[in-house]
């Protein structure tokens, strides 16, 4: 059992041991094949990756997959060494043929490339050569021939069949004879036009020895037409541009401005070479015109006229003669080829048709419109040149009427631009703007008909037909337009000058004006004409209500307008009226901006003489004067004292206190308060107070206390030197406040002038004590207030409630029991004419009661009662006049 046992034992042993052996057999041959699989897979990815890496490099993809496989190898197991390599031997060749078809590839690319770019820079040679027109020269040949010989290489390196080389050299042919022709088209154009241009170069593509294909002779039959329609619409622009700098140069010539030589040449030349040859030879000969003038223009209008009537008498040709002798010539053509228009009117068929049957019923009478018709080429040369003017003459008064009819010019040359247009197309013309083109205004027919007409415009046409028909051609019309023009600007210039003297009451020369009506109707100046006579008509009237008061005029027109509501007013009267309301308007307007200056220009006063500030004695003389004029103005106007000064004349006065030093200064007030009485001093200061209320302080204090005015004069020339002398602006301001109260509140410009004089006494009483420290010294302050003011009270009703209530007396130096018994000494005459905001009278009694009052000027005062300010009747404010019962 023990034996039998062990051998089982033995036998199971050994097949464990086979069957253990075979497995691990099965599984070194399983790791085999996976380690082949998974070298094989990174091989084929590595192969790829060196192919795009070296794609065009077969040394670098070698060497690199080589440098691969043998680190492969080297880690590979023995047993599969052998194997391994000749799989990767296999891969690294058929990858390296991969690279080398693609280096080849590239290398065919290249050449082809190559040759390509050779070949078309050797073409466009040929092609540059042929746009600039030398096809043919010995130059073109070269480069045809270098062009053939790189063909012919590109054939034998096998880059280019020998076919395509052959179409090539053909194509390159054509093309560099169509740009040979395309290179001609600018200066063929130049010289021959547009629509010749287009004939010639069509002709010049359908050559067959130009060997064209029909796709590139339709491209270059494109390029021709847009290259001629370029040059057409640069043409069409320059011209544009040269007759735009035409119209300014005639128009500065026309002006008598110099114009130089070289210019008009210039703008002449740039005409031409854009088709305006005719406009060129106008601008030349309105340069010349333009000279002649010029001549003319140093001549008084008596000689104007005179010259004029030269010219004028040699006119004899009327309208009819001129419209046959501008449409016909008995040598020239009888019949205008492109239309019906013959004989010397030149009628279209159907215009003289109709104009004889309107016209001469006599001679239509029972004919035909053939019968009618063959009236126009019948009779004898004088009969029909007669029967023609006759025509001529009736279709030149139709068109005018049609002309006017609406609204249009019906001088000579509209009226032939209808007969040659139509009234309809003269219309037309005469309508657009100068630069419209007539090819936009009148149809083909017409252009074709007159192909002059095509480069035109309208401006152009009219000037055309002015000249054709004009009165005078073997002078010039223009030249005696530009007379006639010259003498009605010499008209209207000396009238000017009339009318100005006029306005001053100078009356004119008779010579002068008859003169001056001469040059008004050679340039038929219907309008100046009438204007002067209604003018010499009203002058007389006119000039003798020019210095009466507003009041006094206003009853003359008022007078006036009473005869128009009751019986309407002629023509002579209705400009009267008209001239005397301008002049009540402008005596208004001159008493409200300059009564002074007004007195002057209507005679009430001489003209006022000037200051010489530099001689006192001189400016005393000239101020007196200038006073006497102030209060003549001011009795003729009734007004107010008014200011020795005119407005215009200010700015100099506050020059020479502006420039001047503390002693200049001191002299100008000082001249003007001893040469002014108080009231024409005070309107005159008033004038300059709002730019220089120190100034205007000055000089009224300085009437009754010079040194005070002259103080103040020095303390602004200390300020301008130094402001840092003045204590700051709110000590200022509190010390003004605590003074003044409500002195002055109602007018701020005085009381803001009051600050500004006591800032300039303080200043000057600062440098006296040598104190320049900028601190504020109250005392000195208050005598400074004090003395500018004069001092102020305090007064008022039971009814005050306002605290501080202070006014300025009267009287310097006043103080509050004055002021009082002054108050107590009024009347009820001193308060007549006064009136509460209800309209009730206001009592002495009421008012020592109730009222208190404002500062409204020296000596002067508002009156507040009842909580209003009192008025008068008229609604105006009511002002007390304190400095007058003071006076009393």
């Amino acid at each position: 059992m023990t034996m039998d046992l062990w051998a089982t034992l033995g036998q199971v042993g050994n097949q464990i041991t086979d069957t253990a052996t075979r497995f691990a057999v099965q599984e070194q041959k399983r790791q085999a094949v996976a380690f082949l699989g998974e070298t094989e897979v990174a091989a084929r990815t590595k192969l790829l990756e060196l192919q795009d890496k070296h794609r065009e490099n077969p040394d670098a993809f070698r060497n690199e997959w080589d440098g691969y496989r043998k680190g492969v190898i080297k880690g590979a197991p023995g047993p599969f060494a052998q194997q391994l390599d000749l799989m990767l031997q296999e891969e690294g060749n058929r990858g390296l043929g991969v690279v080398l078809n693609a280096k080849h590839s590239r290398d065919e690319r290249l050449a082809r490339q190559s040759t390509t770019a050779v070949l078309k820079q050797s073409g466009d040679d040929v092609i540059g050569l042929a746009m600039a027109g030398r096809v043919g020269t010995p130059e073109y040949q070269e480069a045809r021939q270098k062009h053939q010989t790189k063909l012919a290489a590109a054939v034998s390196s096998g880059l280019l069949a020998e076919d395509e080389a052959a179409i090539a050299l053909e194509d390159l042919d054509g093309r560099a004879a169509g740009e040979h022709a395309m290179a001609l088209i600018t200066p063929t154009y130049a010289e021959r036009g547009a629509d010749a241009t287009r004939k010639w170069i069509r002709g010049e593509l359908l050559n067959p020895e130009l060997r064209l294909r029909p796709a590139q002779r339709i491209a270059l039959e494109n390029r021709a037409d847009s290259h001629i329609a370029q040059m057409e619409r640069g043409r069409k622009a320059d011209l544009t541009e040269a007759r735009a700098a035409a119209r300014e140069l005639g128009t500065s010539l026309t002006a008598g401005l110099d114009v130089p030589p070289e210019t008009v040449e210039e703008v002449a030349t740039r005409l031409t070479a854009a088709g305006g040859a005719r406009e060129a030879a106008a601008l030349r000969a309105t340069h010349v015109r333009a000279g002649l003038l010029a001549d003319l223009r140093s001549l008084p209008l008596d000689q104007l006229v005179e010259r004029a009537g030269k010219i004028t008498a040699s006119m004899g040709l009327g309208l009819a003669d001129r419209i046959i002798g501008a449409e016909w010539s008995p040598t020239g053509p009888d019949k205008n080829p492109n239309s019906t228009a013959a004989g010397p009117g030149q009628f279209r068929n159907s215009t003289w048709v109709s104009t004889l049957r309107k016209h001469a019923p006599e001679l239509a009478a029972g004919k035909t419109d053939e019968q009618v018709l063959a009236l126009r080429d019948s009779g004898t040369k004088e009969e029909r040149l007669s029967l023609h003017r006759r025509m001529t003459d009736a279709y030149a008064s139709d068109n005018r009427a049609a002309l006017a009819a609406n609204g249009l010019p019906t001088d000579d040359g509209s009226v032939y631009l209808a007969h040659f247009l139509g009234a309809g197309g003269a219309s037309t013309v005469l309508k657009a703007p100068e630069d419209r083109p007539m090819e936009m205004l009148v149809g083909p027919d017409v252009i074709k008909a007159n192909p002059f007409l095509k480069d035109m415009t309208a401006g152009d046409v009219r000037d055309w037909a002015a000249e054709k028909v004009s009165a005078v051609p073997a002078l010039d019309p223009r030249l005696f337009s530009g007379v006639a023009k010259l003498a009605g600007e010499r008209a209207h210039a000396q009238w000017s000058e009339v009318e100005a003297g006029l306005n001053q009451g100078i009356q004119p020369t008779r010579a002068a004006v008859e003169t001056i009506m001469k040059g008004a109707t050679l340039a038929k100046d219907y309008p100046l004409l009438e204007r002067i006579a209604t003018r010499l008509d009203r002058a007389s009237t006119v000039e003798r209500l020019g210095p009466a008061t507003p009041a006094q005029q206003q009853a003359a027109v008022d007078a006036l307008d009473r005869q128009e509501r009751a019986q309407g007013l002629g023509p002579e009267d209705a400009g009267m009226l008209v001239a005397l309301r301008k002049l009540v308007d402008s005596t208004r307007e001159g008493l409200r901006r300059d009564p002074l200056g007004l007195a002057v220009e209507r005679g009430v006063v001489p003209a006022l003489p000037p200051v010489p500030w530099g001689d006192p004695a001189g400016a005393v003389q000239a101020l007196s004067v200038r006073q006497r004029a102030a209060v003549m103005t001011s009795e003729q106007y009734s007004l107010g004292p008014q200011s020795v000064f005119r407005p215009d004349e200010l700015p100099t006065l506050k020059a020479a206190w502006d420039q001047g030093d503390a002693k200049a200064r001191a002299g100008l007030v000082g001249t003007l308060a001893r040469s002014l009485d108080a009231q024409h001093l005070t309107a005159t200061l008033e004038k300059v107070a709002g730019d220089n209320p120190v100034f205007a302080a000055a000089g009224m204090i300085y009437r009754q206390n010079p040194e005070l005015g002259t103080s103040i004069i020095r303390g602004q020339s200390h300020i301008e030197a130094d402001k840092k002398m003045l204590p700051p602006d709110k000590d200022v301001r509190s010390e003004v406040a605590d003074f003044l109260g409500t002195a002055a509140s109602s007018m701020p410009q005085a009381r803001s002038a009051i600050e500004r004089a006591a800032l300039a006494r303080y200043a000057d009483l600062s440098a006296a004590a040598q104190d320049f420290s900028g601190a504020m010294d109250s005392t000195r302050m208050v005598q400074a207030l004090r003395d500018v003011t004069g001092g102020v009270v305090e007064w008022g009703g039971s009814a005050w409630s306002v605290t501080n209530r202070k006014i300025i007396p009267p009287v310097t130096g006043m103080d509050h029991s004055g002021f009082s018994k002054l108050i107590d000494s009024l009347t009820d005459e001193d308060l007549a004419g006064a009136l509460t905001g209800g309209g009730t009278p206001i009592t002495a009694a009421d008012f020592k009661r109730l009222a208190s009052l404002h500062d409204a000027g020296p000596g002067r005062y508002m009156v507040e009662i009842g909580g209003g300010f009192a008025r008068e009747s008229d609604g105006q404010p009511f002002v007390l006049d304190l400095s007058a019962k003071v006076a009393q």
